[in-house]
């Protein structure tokens, strides 16, 4: 009977020191909940996404918050460093939106996850395509006084723009920006070629090839005066002169500069709109003053007429 009693003495001995050290675990060392945020994501597979011909829209850094519980001396010593979220791209389904669940790495196995913030992430996805598209000479600034620029010669006058589907089937043209900012004289340069946003920052999943173009600018001394369309006539009776243009709408001068200086417009030839009912379209000659002639004159001066009905 004592060697029982003994026996089970130590076993109650026993269980009082285990939970005296669960006890004393659980005040000193107990289990919390902690948030961490800002947890970076990263994308997996993202060369199988570019393999199948598709981009994403909305590639932004994305960050989520992690809640984890565990021991608070386990939790101290965590390596937050070495924590990521990541998103396989893998598990795409196709074009448009994709929610894609997000996953934990780096967290030991004595610490438990209890809830990620986001837990998924929407991704928009679209086909990538390319496109051949001219390029769009754009003056920025003025020459110096007296002298005009021309029309740019560009090498080559076409890039390949290659981006998503939903973007690149509306371009038509490819804006290339130059500066003429005082020039006096020819200049000849490389000129990089970007796809600008409307805020002018770099459209992103959007590249051109090739991405500098070799640009001559001519410059000559003269003068940019409009050009006015000269009517002659009225309109029938019931009929009104709805609108009127002139394209181009401009001309380069050059001659002596007391000439130039008092000449701001030049007109067309006379046309009559007295027998004009409806739109049309003709080809017009402007008249060029007397001492003055022009720099690179345009193919031909269309004048456009819109005649209407009175409602």
């Amino acid at each position: 009977m004592k060697k029982d009693h003994d026996f089970l003495l130590k076993i109650l001995a026993f269980v009082v020191a285990v939970v005296l050290w669960f006890y004393v675990v659980s005040e000193e060392n107990p289990e919390i909940t902690y948030d961490l945020s800002s947890v970076p994501v990263k994308y997996l597979r993202m060369e199988k996404l570019s393999n199948s011909g598709y981009q994403l829209l909305n590639q932004e850094d994305i960050k989520v918050t992690v809640r984890i519980k565990g021991r608070r001396n386990d939790i101290l010593k965590l390596n937050t460093q070495g924590i990521y979220a990541t998103v396989d791209l893998g598990k795409i389904k196709g074009k448009g939106e994709n929610v894609l669940p997000v996953s934990i790495n780096g967290i030991p196995n004595n610490i438990r996850v209890l809830e990620i913030s986001p837990k998924e992430v929407t991704l928009i996805l679209d086909i990538t395509v390319k496109a051949e598209l001219p390029l769009k000479p754009v003056y920025n600034g003025k020459p110096k006084d007296g002298f005009v620029v021309l029309s740019p010669k560009l090498n080559p006058d076409k890039v390949t723009v290659t981006g998503p589907e939903s973007i690149i089937k509306d371009m038509k043209e490819v804006p290339l920006n130059l500066n003429v900012d005082g020039l006096s004289s020819p200049i000849t340069l490389k000129q990089p070629v970007s796809i600008l946003d409307n805020s002018g920052q770099e459209l992103k999943g959007v590249t051109v090839s090739p991405d500098v173009v070799d640009v001559f600018i001519p410059v000559e001394e003269g003068k940019k005066v409009s050009i006015k369309p000269n009517i002659i006539g009225s309109v029938s009776e019931g009929y009104v002169l709805d609108k009127i243009s002139v394209e181009p709408d401009f001309i380069i001068l050059k001659g002596d500069s007391n000439l130039l200086s008092g000449i701001d417009s030049v007109l067309t030839e006379p046309i009559d709109i007295s027998e004009i009912k409806g739109y049309t379209e003709k080809i017009v000659k402007p008249i060029i003053p007397p001492g003055v002639e022009t720099i690179n004159p345009p193919e031909k001066v269309v004048l456009k007429i819109d005649v209407k009905k009175k409602q």
